[in-house]
């Protein structure tokens, strides 16, 4: 399919009639919170400056405001340091184990949000709630897609340690408050650039990611790098339409967050206390999610039977039924 031939703002309409559909035709709240829950855990993970430092002087003729900058950072540093090292005998056997429980939680989260991401995907499709069936339905592509998120996530932790240790190593030695020197400033720049480029590599793969590696790895039962691959492919084929979606994609998010906002305030932030809490507000959110996921499988299927998860299913002999028209 030519780039002239695809298009943004009806899969944007099918999308908001395929949610309405699905959460409000019948309205049921026990589907809600079905869905809601599989919507959960495939969301899992997902959701400058120098500053003034002062201190107060009392004396016998009443309290004042001093300030001290930079040297005064630096003397209340130094003190802070010498008396932690007198503890360190118990704060790094404590902080080891933190990090490792941080690190094991984190896994297992990301486990689970593997898995939740084709048991949402499946219901969506199907235009059901089912929990059990698609969690043992999808263990194989939950768990490729678990290892190659986990790899992935290694390596982009990697890159930031190394970017920020490599900026830490030059700049800072070489730091002193009384002269910025061009260099040192071009050094930060540089750092700060490599770190957002980075950020932004970053999302547009959880994007590409989410979008269409998930839906190709639940259409055809493949594993994750196999999914790239033909991700890639199609990628080089309609760069300027992909990008042109992720554009899309990301000011409807941001319009999403701007009514989220609105709401919030709007109920006195009882709205805000909600959405606060883990599950209750993505069951708060559920159109939202459901609206996401479907754009870009309605996207998606514009290039071909192979990339359309509905090819197989509607009209199909055996297939689930389908969205009613």
């Amino acid at each position: 399919m030519s780039r002239a031939e695809i298009e943004y703002m009806q899969p944007v309409t099918l999308a908001m009639d395929r949610t309405r559909r699905i959460l409000f035709q019948p309205f049921d709240i026990a589907k809600w919170f079905a869905l809601g829950f599989t919507a959960w855990l495939a969301q899992l993970l997902e959701g400058g400056g120098g500053s003034v430092s002062y201190r107060q002087n009392f004396d016998g003729s009443g309290g004042k405001v001093s300030f001290n900058g930079w040297e005064d950072v630096k003397l209340q540093a130094e003190q802070a340091l010498d008396g932690l090292g007198t503890q360190l005998s118990w704060i790094i056997p404590v902080a080891i184990v933190l990090v490792l429980l941080a690190l094991a939680v984190g896994v297992a989260l990301l486990w689970l949000s593997s898995r939740g991401k084709f048991m949402f995907l499946d219901n969506v499709v199907h235009n059901r709630a089912l929990v059990k069936q698609p969690w043992h339905q999808f263990r194989m592509q939950g768990h490729s897609l678990f290892w190659w998120r986990l790899v992935f996530y290694i390596l982009v932790g990697s890159v930031f340690l190394t970017i920020t240790g490599v900026a830490g190593f030059f700049l800072i030695p070489s730091f002193d408050a009384n002269d910025f020197r061009p260099e040192w400033i071009a050094g930060v720049v540089a750092g700060v650039t490599a770190l957002v480029l980075s950020g932004m590599a970053l999302t547009y793969v959880s994007f590409l990611l989410n979008a269409f590696v998930v839906p190709i790895m639940f259409k055809h039962s493949l594993s994750a790098t196999a999914a790239w691959g033909r991700v890639i492919a199609l990628h080089g084929e309609q760069l300027g339409a992909i990008i042109l979606f992720a554009l899309m994609r990301l000011v409807l998010a941001i319009v999403s967050v701007l009514v989220i906002f609105l709401l919030v305030i709007f109920t006195c932030c009882i709205g805000g206390i909600i959405l606060a809490i883990p599950y209750l507000g993505t069951v708060a959110l559920l159109p939202m999610f459901v609206f996401f996921q479907s754009l870009s499988l309605e996207f998606l299927r514009q290039f071909g039977p192979e990339f359309d998860v509905w090819e197989r299913l509607e009209g199909g002999p055996d297939s689930p039924p389908s969205l009613p028209s």
